[in-house]
């Protein structure tokens, strides 16, 4: 279950967030759509689809989303969803900040993550309003990171958000039972990932921008626990197997490089303005 490596989550969350995300690392909670009424209402975007059947899940939001060929494609997982069968996987899509319209986007079974958002705050005020205790080991440790690095996380809230969103998660796939899932990065979703790998679920990244030795999230000093690690990870390309040769997250046998939908799709058809050009050709030899 989720314990004491749970630790090992919420730190992770902290560092790598500690720049961009700081109200959702005091609140635990995820910064995309304040607007209670737009949850509310988000949560019905696409419900058909949840009374399916589906051999795949996959995870995203709509910043992922690119207009290509008239339709709104997630440029990291829709060439994927074609190549495994439209019909067999489900979308599960957080609003970033909001839901494109269904016509206008090009996956065919999409449903929204706002449902489960709102599962996973209803669980949470439970364990609050009850007052069920979250036991946290090695506290010392996230005392030290959190005064050594200036940071100003509840991690007490915090991991309560991990616990609620790892049982939601979990009692998704057992109703489910996906033979795999896809997510767009591991670091957001180590609750998620944590839930399917204890249901022997297998796990696929999907590379969503650029990796690098200097990635935090991919170069670790330590080794990780491998149930909140990614399986496998499709790769834009080779590179990424020299990049990651030396990482304690991926052996090189488990990155697959299977190219770029969006960066193709930009190479072929892609014509800077005059302005960009020029500003360019200031700096060529």
């Amino acid at each position: 279950m989720f314990k004491k490596n749970s630790i090992l989550a919420i730190v992770a969350n902290g560092i790598l967030y500690i720049n961009t995300k700081k109200d959702a690392l005091s609140k635990g909670d995820a910064p995309y759509q304040k607007n209670k009424l737009a949850l509310i209402k988000s949560i019905f975007y696409g419900y058909r689809n949840w009374f399916k059947k589906y051999d795949y899940m996959a995870f995203s939001d709509t910043s992922e989303r690119k207009r290509m060929n008239n339709k709104y494609q997630n440029k990291l997982l829709d060439f994927i969803i074609d190549e495994v069968g439209n019909d067999k996987v489900l979308l599960v899509e957080d609003a970033n900040p909001y839901h494109l319209k269904l016509h206008e986007v090009y996956t065919k079974r999409i449903v929204s993550f706002s449902g489960i958002k709102v599962l996973i705050y209803a669980l949470k005020m439970l364990i609050k309003t009850f007052k069920i205790k979250i036991k946290i080991d090695g506290t010392e440790v996230l005392d030290k990171i959190k005064n050594d690095n200036n940071l100003d996380i509840d991690y007490i809230s915090l991991s309560r958000h991990q616990l609620t969103y790892y049982l939601c998660m979990k009692l998704l796939f057992i109703l489910y039972k996906p033979k795999a899932i896809f997510v767009t990065d591991h670091y957001s979703n180590y609750p998620l990932i944590k839930a399917a790998k204890d249901l022997k679920i297998k796990v696929i990244e999907c590379q969503h921008g650029l990796i690098s030795r200097e990635h935090p999230a991919y170069n670790f000093d330590i080794n990780i626990n491998s149930s909140y690690l990614p399986d496998f990870l499709l790769s834009f390309g080779d590179y990424i197997v020299n990049t990651l040769k030396d990482s304690r997250i991926l052996d090189v046998t488990q990155i697959v490089p299977v190219g770029s939908l969006y960066l193709e799709y930009m190479r072929e058809y892609y014509k800077p303005k005059t302005e960009i050009k020029s500003l360019f050709n200031n700096y060529k030899k």
